[in-house]
């Protein structure tokens, strides 16, 4: 059986992402968090909303709307470079974030 890591994530963008994938059904099966499939279909919606402005999803806060879209891009990458499939969030006081 190969390795199996936990991913954490304290990043503003990691809350609003987990609020919006949980507040709005997109993870599978109520899991909480971020997940790869609640990732891609966000980025689906948001694609074709084709602004964070358009995409009217409970969870999204105005102040975040500016940067959700690439807050979203950036987690998608990681998920994908890394392999990862669910990342937990960590509420901290960390300034910039850690993942």
């Amino acid at each position: 059986m190969g390795t199996r890591w936990c991913a954490a994530d304290s990043s503003g963008s990691a809350r609003a992402i987990a609020d919006v994938l949980e507040l709005n059904g997109l993870n599978p099966n109520g899991e909480s968090g971020i997940t790869r499939i609640g990732l891609d279909r966000l980025c689906a919606l948001l694609i074709k909303a084709g602004s964070a402005e358009a995409l009217d999803l409970p969870g999204i806060k105005g102040d975040r709307l500016p940067v959700f879209p690439g807050g979203v891009a950036i987690m998608s990458a990681i998920f994908e470079e890394l392999g990862i499939e669910r990342m937990t969030y960590a509420d901290g006081a960390l300034r910039l974030g850690v993942l």
